[in-house]
């Protein structure tokens, strides 16, 4: 007996069909068509068919001799994570201008009180991180434990003009005090007098320090000293390190960050590479046009007012916040 008989029998011949056809072919066709399909084709269907539905081809009963039973089955596809994802359209929230933000305190003449205050006012606005003078970051870590506001500090800060064993040790120390994220000033010595592989042989060292520890690092450029070509040296060399971000400025120099060294930055460094601003992003609408030009960080110690007028913008209830933040710094 023919397990699967044709489903209408063959009128014309063999009452059981031929489940694998003529494989000479049937030069007069067939007149009838197939109504129901081929019983044999794909058993699960197209999954991303226009119903989402699936066949499946139930086993028939031995008793059963003029036709197959089918049973379809609706079930949900899977997505595969393969397919192309599009880009939201929706409009930038608080919380994307927020993580933009590295609460600065590293003016040398904050007290103690005004970076208790300080730290409290990065909880209160949920930035990105707080960073802040190497020798408070234990306390930082400690107050910002459980929140999703990063403690940060700098290594060889403002100047660079460290040893690379030292900025090593700085990063060490650094970690066991319980930092995430570390922004490492270039020697510009070296920079200027294009020794690049005393500069590449730094970066690595303390990248791979931090990297060891599973934290990021951010390197600073001091770009008011440097010409593009070095600033573009710069970014070849974080790009081949993979180092997480390429840095402006210390905010302590005789410039901060500009569009067009974003733009350059931004340009020169490979994908995996994010750029921070330090020093002039002082309101909502340099904050944007950074923003669009992918910096991905901005380090200020004008946290407050920024913010105040990214919520006011969007509508949102101003935060209350009275502490006092430093009067100086970028």
């Amino acid at each position: 007996m023919n397990r699967w008989p044709h489903r209408w029998g063959d009128p014309w011949g063999d009452p059981w069909g031929d489940p694998w056809g003529d494989p000479w072919g049937d030069p007069w066709g067939d007149p009838w068509g197939d109504p129901w399909g081929d019983p044999w084709g794909d058993p699960w269907g197209d999954p991303w068919g226009d119903d989402g539905r699936a066949y499946r081809l139930i086993d028939c009963p031995s008793n059963v001799l003029t036709r197959s039973i089918f049973a379809a089955i609706q079930f949900k596809p899977h997505r595969s994570s393969f397919r192309p994802r599009k880009e939201s359209t929706m409009s930038p929230q608080y919380s994307d201008f927020a993580k933009m933000i590295d609460h600065s305190l590293l003016h040398p003449t904050t007290d103690q009180q005004t970076l208790e205050q300080g730290i409290a006012l990065a909880l209160a606005y949920d930035v990105a991180s707080v960073c802040l003078m190497p020798y408070y970051l234990a306390r930082c870590a400690e107050l910002l434990a459980g929140s999703t506001v990063q403690a940060s500090t700098t290594i060889g800060f403002p100047h660079g003009g460290h040893t690379t064993s030292m900025k090593v040790k700085e990063t060490e120390q650094a970690i066991k005090d319980g930092g995430q994220e570390f922004d490492m000033v270039v020697n510009q010595s070296k920079v200027l007098s294009g020794d690049w592989t005393y500069v590449t042989a730094e970066i690595k060292a303390v990248t791979e320090a931090v990297h060891a520890a599973n934290q990021k690092v951010k390197v600073i450029f001091e770009n008011c000293y440097l010409e593009d070509t070095h600033k573009i040296k710069l970014c070849e060399i974080c790009s081949e390190l993979n180092v997480d971000w390429v840095k402006t400025s210390t905010g302590y120099g005789t410039g901060g960050a500009t569009l067009e060294d974003l733009r350059l930055m931004r340009q020169h460094s490979a994908d995996h590479v994010q750029v921070k601003a330090a020093g002039g992003v002082r309101d909502r609408e340099t904050l944007i046009k950074v923003r669009e030009i992918g910096v991905t960080r901005v380090g200020t110690s004008k946290s407050q007012p920024l913010l105040d007028s990214v919520r006011e913008a969007l509508g949102l209830e101003k935060i209350q916040f009275d502490g006092a933040g430093p009067s100086e710094g970028y």
